[in-house]
């Protein structure tokens, strides 16, 4: 799967609006997260201001990414390319927090992701999946573990 395929099933709990201008001089650093919901906006944030580290910095450094056929993606290196076809090809994402399940140290969230954008020819596309992440408590605060942004794969 190419860079942009795996973005369109990455997703998750992924929200832009209204973009604004990108600025090279910006950083979306996460400062300490105290709660997982909050991951949403920064990622979005991030991805906006065309901050691919920035985007990476939500994530654990081996966190799995369960791409719509099942296979994964394993670690910010290899996510790396994903997120930045994101910036790229103008993704647009958005999500909607049903449930989130708290245990000391992780939680697991669920909710509906929508992502659009254009592809190649201008034409406009969209679609919507049922999400489904994992989060851990780090000592930096809460960071995505795993992804699964069109649910798990039966079987």
């Amino acid at each position: 799967m190419d860079s942009l395929g795996a973005a369109v099933a990455m997703g998750s709990r992924y929200q832009r609006d209204v973009p604004p201008p990108r600025a090279a001089h910006y950083r979306a650093r996460p400062m300490l997260l105290d709660a997982p919901d909050t991951l949403a906006a920064r990622f979005a944030a991030a991805v906006t201001a065309g901050d691919v580290d920035g985007a990476l910095d939500l994530w654990i450094e081996d966190a799995t990414l369960v791409q719509v056929t099942g296979e994964t993606v394993r670690g910010r290196a290899e996510m790396e390319p994903v997120v930045r076809a994101l910036v790229e090809h103008d993704v647009t994402l958005e999500a909607e927090l049903h449930a989130l399940y708290r245990a000391p140290g992780v939680a697991l969230g669920t909710g509906t992701l929508t992502m659009s954008g254009s592809d190649a020819e201008g034409n406009p596309y969209s679609s919507q999946s049922t999400s489904l992440v994992v989060y851990l408590e780090t000592e930096a605060g809460w960071r995505i573990a795993i992804d699964a942004p069109w649910g798990l794969p039966a079987g």
